[in-house]
């Protein structure tokens, strides 16, 4: 899983709850940069999900990813270690980052293409053009959403911490 944002703990948990055996986020920065919730990063680490943080894509292979180590520099930001490339064997990858193409990943790794605004070109299964590789966001609905429902909506949602 490249991200560790809300969406990708959805498509790490999914993964998990769907057979995989093993699902690794990666990360671009260290773990105190995590844009997912606590509570979705707890979950996924309960739910088996692990993490690399400080690696940043650069490539999807067939069979992997190529990751550059990141490291923080005098102004704070992170930048990449030349050299430091490092395979990661895998069986899929998912990307789930934010709807810019900012990162490298789209523009070094051979058949994906994008539309004018930069974003994945993908049809409407989700895949993008190139073979094996999906766009989770673009995915259909499993399950539809009834426009009433037989039980009332609660003025506040439960918190998980507390019993009911």
């Amino acid at each position: 899983m490249i991200g560790v944002g809300n969406s990708a703990m959805d498509c790490a948990r999914t993964a998990i709850r769907n057979g995989a055996r093993h699902v690794t986020c990666y990360a671009r920065r260290d773990e105190s940069c995590i844009s997912a919730s606590a509570y979705e990063v707890s979950y996924a680490k309960l739910e088996g999900v692990g993490f690399r943080f400080c690696k940043a894509p650069v490539e999807i292979r067939e069979n992997g990813l190529i990751c550059r180590d990141t490291v923080k520099n005098e102004e704070g930001k992170f930048v990449q270690v030349e050299g430091s490339e490092t395979f990661y064997p895998h069986t899929g990858v998912i990307v789930s980052v934010s709807q810019g193409s900012e990162s490298n990943l789209v523009k070094t790794t051979t058949g994906i293409e994008t539309n004018q605004k930069g974003l994945l070109t993908v049809s409407e299964d989700g895949s993008t053009t190139r073979e094996g590789v999906f766009l989770p966001a673009a995915m259909p609905l499993w399950v539809p959403v009834p426009w009433s429902r037989p039980w009332p909506l609660p003025s506040r949602w439960p918190s998980p911490w507390t019993s009911t």
